[in-house]
C-alpha cells in the first residue's frame, strides 16, 4: 500500500509535468512539491499511529505472556511442593 501510493503521486506528478510543461514549468516544480509535501506528511503521520498502536498491542501481549507465565509456574510450584 505504501509503495503503492508512492508511486501512485510520482506518476501523477509525472503526468503533470507533461501537461503543464507548455504552460509553465515552474508551475510543475510548485505542483511537484506541494504534493510530495503532502504525501510526507500523510505518511509521517500514518506510520506514527501506526507504530503508536503496534507499540501498545506488543506491550499489552507481552504482560499476557508475563501473567501466563507465572500462572503456570505457581500452578507446577503448588502443585508439586
Amino acid at each position: 500500500m505504501y509503495y503503492y501510493y508512492l508511486y501512485y503521486y510520482c506518476y501523477y506528478c509525472y503526468c503533470n509535468y507533461y501537461y503543464y510543461n507548455n504552460n509553465s514549468y515552474y508551475y510543475y516544480y510548485y505542483y511537484y512539491f506541494y504534493y510530495n509535501y503532502y504525501l510526507f506528511y500523510y505518511y509521517y503521520y500514518y506510520y506514527y499511529y501506526y507504530y503508536y498502536y503496534y507499540y501498545y498491542y506488543y506491550y499489552y501481549y507481552y504482560y499476557y505472556y508475563y501473567y501466563y507465565y507465572y500462572y503456570y509456574y505457581y500452578y507446577y510450584y503448588f502443585y508439586y511442593y
